[in-house]
């Protein structure tokens, strides 16, 4: 150390903080579907029960040409944040050289999707030649993109500086790396579609 306080690094530019990584998209819910025909009107309908831990709802559409959408898609993988930029470095004093640019931080990962739910289907004989009208979605969810890197800082100018001191500041830092994306959650299987008989469907629906 010496009286001008020139030792170290107390000239330089600080580094930018890493970018913080992107949170885990959600899993969808795992849902239970009962399926059954009933008349009302002269005409059949759909009567479809849908149960999952956060869901119970019960939906009627007409079986000729009427539709449900399920949806239990994961959920998306979260950004990553931007990394910090670097502090610029303290230019050249009478006692002092001129101090070196920080680096740019890290961006941080993006974060992973989370997987698409499963579907289980339990109908009759007569609903299951209408399954067609109900779409599922259980997609896996998009991955989260990665964080910018951030932007070098600045070199410190020497006491004497010319344009292309200025211009091109050879003792700045480096920016920082962006970060990965992070990966897409996984699709759920197909639906399980099972036939039980008219009374056991009835019991779960609660229809007589």
């Amino acid at each position: 150390s010496d009286s001008y306080g020139c030792s170290g690094n107390s000239r330089n530019g600080q580094d930018g903080q890493h970018g913080h990584n992107g949170q885990t998209g959600g899993n969808g819910e795992n849902l239970v579907l009962y399926v059954d025909v009933v008349k009302m009107d002269y005409a059949n309908y759909l009567l479809v029960k849908v149960v999952g831990s956060n869901i119970k709802k019960m939906v009627y559409i007409n079986a000729d040409g009427g539709r449900v959408n399920i949806f239990t898609r994961g959920g998306n993988g979260g950004n990553g944040g931007n990394g910090g930029d670097g502090g610029s470095g303290a230019d050249e004093t009478e006692h002092c050289s001129a101090g070196t640019g920080g680096n740019g931080g890290s961006g941080g990962s993006g974060g992973v999707g989370g997987n698409g739910g499963t579907v289980t289907i339990y109908t009759t004989q007569e609903a299951k030649t209408y399954l067609a009208n109900i779409y599922i979605d259980n997609a896996g969810g998009s991955a989260g993109t990665g964080g910018k890197g951030g932007r070098a800082g600045s070199g410190g100018l020497p006491k004497k500086s010319t344009f292309w001191d200025i211009i091109f500041r050879t003792n700045r830092g480096y920016r920082g790396n962006k970060g990965g994306n992070g990966q897409a959650g996984q699709s759920g299987p197909p639906a399980q579609v099972f036939v039980l008989n008219s009374n056991d469907i009835k019991t779960a629906l609660g229809i007589k």
